[in-house]
């Protein structure tokens, strides 16, 4: 039976900018790590550009996210990676391409 998923940390943020980190979280022995949430910016194209880590056995990111234009820029994603036997301690890091006004991570 798959083991149920555990929530580490959340960022919900108004503030204006490009990257937004998580407090520090320790993520399961060869787990799956992943990172969903919506971005929110007035103008410019809205990507999620990286996610990116500081823990010392994680496997590369992947990002998956579908971008609206309907009302504003507003983009939903996923991102994930696999930790290894000893993923340790870390933070995780999402860096948008252009400034998100609302976050939430």
């Amino acid at each position: 039976m798959p083991d149920t998923p555990t929530v580490l940390d959340t960022i919900e943020s108004s503030a204006s900018s490009t990257t937004f980190t998580c407090g520090t979280i320790s993520p399961s022995a060869n787990g799956l790590v992943w990172v969903a949430g919506e971005i929110l910016a007035t103008g410019g194209t809205l990507t999620v550009d990286s996610v990116t880590d500081t823990f010392s056995d994680v496997g590369t990111w992947t990002i998956v996210q579908q971008n609206s234009t309907a009302l504003q820029q507003h983009t939903a994603f996923i991102a994930y990676a696999l930790a290894g036997n000893s993923p340790g301690s870390g933070t995780i890091t999402v860096t948008c391409g252009t400034a998100s006004i609302r976050t939430s991570i």
